[in-house]
């Protein structure tokens, strides 16, 4: 019965970045006792779901381009590659939800030294 219910279920147009590398990022070095890297995701997937709104988890290797909404949360581990890409999303058209703590630990997980 898949094949005649593929394609049944309506679009995702909102995506939520799910990172095991963030996820454990967090774990080794916890940034504040009641801050977990899942939980934190799970408030705004819960979110989208309460208002029967389709949501994709994606990978941070994963095309954003179909999504009108991605979400970010607690991308605080940057690289020149995952940033480059979320900018050309945004330049693109796309809404662009960064929050706490993004882009402050590069992908060997030491802070960015602040430029002047």
């Amino acid at each position: 019965h898949m094949d005649a219910f593929k394609g049944g279920l309506p679009g995702s147009e909102v995506g939520i970045v799910f990172s095991y590398d963030q996820e454990w990022a967090m774990q080794i070095q916890p940034h504040h006792p009641d801050l977990h890297y899942v939980k934190h995701l799970y408030s705004y997937y819960q979110a989208f779901f309460d208002k029967n709104v389709p949501v994709n988890l994606v990978s941070d290797k994963a095309d954003f381009s179909a999504y009108k909404v991605l979400i970010a949360p607690l991308m605080f581990l940057s690289n020149p590659g995952l940033s480059c890409k979320l900018r050309e999303y945004a330049a693109a058209g796309g809404h662009l939800v960064l929050d706490i703590r993004a882009g402050v630990k590069d992908w060997d997980n030491a802070v960015h030294a602040a430029t002047l």
